[in-house]
């Protein structure tokens, strides 16, 4: 599995995705920390300079407020447009082709146009 130290740098990047710190955060840290450890004039250092400090927003609660309500009109407005529309399983009928329309309507068969394409002379003749 690893050194103990090891896994406590593991166990720590885990509790921040618990407090809802990004990964990436911790990785980078670690990353920084190796290279910075295999400096022979920075190794007996303070490395505090050369790791990355995050600063977390704290949204105030009224701007929170006015988020969610925000939030909730969106909802409820999407909710409202879909309520008046009734959805079928079915999907729309196909458009209908040319020449049903003229089957329908009869005049596929009076014509002498063939619609089905021009026959070879020799049918025509036998």
């Amino acid at each position: 599995m690893g050194p103990l130290r090891g896994l406590l740098q593991v166990r720590k990047i885990v509790e921040d995705c618990m407090k809802n710190i990004h990964p990436v955060y911790g990785l980078k840290q670690l990353a920084i920390k190796r290279e910075l450890g295999k400096r022979e004039d920075l190794k007996n250092e303070d490395w505090s300079r050369f790791i990355p400090v995050y600063k977390k927003s704290n949204q105030t609660k009224e701007k929170q407020k006015a988020i969610k309500k925000n939030k909730k009109e969106k909802v409820k407005e999407y909710l409202e447009k879909q309520k008046g529309k009734e959805k079928s399983i079915f999907p729309p009928a196909p458009p209908k082709r040319k020449e049903d329309m003229l089957m329908e309507s009869g005049e596929a068969f009076v014509g002498a146009k063939s619609y089905r394409g021009k026959r070879p002379r020799d049918e025509e003749e036998a």
